[in-house]
C-alpha cells in the first residue's frame, strides 16, 4: 500500500475527473440498497493506477461525508470522528477523510479498536469503572488529530456533488443487472 499511497498522493484532489462509487458490497447507509454496485466514472487513458487508487479512497471518504450530511439532516451534527484500525495507517487516507468530511479526525493510541472496546467493557463489568463513559475517558487516548485543510475541502465540493449523483444515476442499471 505504501507505493499506491505514494502514487495517489501525487494526484490532485478530484483525480482529474475520475470518480468512484464505493458500493462494492451494496450500500447500507444512507441508501440501504444491497443491489447497488461500485463504479468508476470518467476513466480515460491519462488515468494511472494512482488516479484509480486515489479515486477509491476519495469515494470511501465521500461516503462518510454523505453519512454525516444525512445525520445533519436529521438534527445530529458530529464535530469530530474518532477512529482506529488499518486505514488509520495511511496519512493520505486520513487527510482526505478530514478534508471531505470537514471535521477533525482523532486517532486513538490503541489502533486495535475491537480489543480496546472489549477492554473498556470488561473494565466496566469488573467494576473498575462505573460506566462506559467513565471507562472511555480513562482508557481511550488520542494520539494525534488530523484537521481539515479548508482550501482542499473547497476543491472537493464539486467532486462530492458529482459523487452524490452517481447512486441515483446508476441505480436503474444496477437493479436491472443484479437481481438476486
Amino acid at each position: 500500500y505504501d507505493q499506491l499511497n505514494h502514487e495517489a498522493q501525487c494526484i490532485p484532489a478530484g483525480c482529474e475527473g475520475l470518480i468512484a462509487l464505493d458500493h462494492f458490497q451494496g450500500n447500507r447507509t444512507p441508501y440501504t440498497d444491497a443491489l447497488s454496485r461500485g463504479a468508476l466514472i470518467g476513466l480515460t487513458l491519462k488515468h494511472t493506477r494512482g488516479h484509480i487508487f486515489r479515486a477509491l479512497i476519495e469515494s470511501v471518504c465521500f461516503g462518510t461525508a454523505l453519512i454525516l450530511e444525512t445525520m445533519k439532516g436529521h438534527g445530529v451534527t458530529p464535530t469530530e470522528i474518532v477512529l482506529a484500525g488499518g486505514a488509520s495507517r495511511s496519512p493520505l487516507w486520513l487527510q482526505i477523510h478530514a478534508d471531505t468530511c470537514g471535521v477533525p479526525l482523532r486517532l486513538t493510541k490503541v489502533a486495535d479498536a475491537p480489543a480496546l472496546g472489549c477492554a473498556v467493557l470488561a473494565a466496566v463489568a469488573a467494576g473498575v469503572f462505573p460506566d462506559v463513559n467513565e471507562a472511555c475517558s480513562k482508557m481511550v487516548h488520542v494520539e494525534r488529530v488530523i484537521r481539515p485543510d479548508p482550501s482542499t475541502q473547497d476543491a472537493y465540493q464539486q467532486h462530492f456533488e458529482a459523487y452524490k449523483q452517481l447512486y441515483h444515476a446508476l441505480k436503474p442499471i444496477h437493479h436491472r443487472n443484479n437481481k438476486e
